[in-house]
């Protein structure tokens, strides 16, 4: 997620890119292997993603990314 609206978003750039596939719906274990990470460390950036953006669950986090970025 290296686009324009970076500077708006209150994500570390890790965070970013691990958001950004949460949101194209990618499990964790397929994020770990993209990012070359393990799962669990996938699962850690998701809570503190979530935290930051003060959502609960998956299907909040698109909307909220669009959102940040008008």
């Amino acid at each position: 997620m290296h686009s324009g609206y970076d500077r708006y978003l209150p994500l570390l750039p890790m965070q970013q890119e691990v958001a950004q596939y949460v949101a194209q719906g990618m499990s964790f274990e397929h994020i770990g292997r993209r990012l070359h990470i393990k799962p669990t460390t996938v699962k850690d950036h998701v809570g503190k993603i979530y935290d930051k953006l003060d959502i609960g669950q998956r299907e909040e986090l698109l909307p909220k990314l669009l959102a940040l970025a008008d």
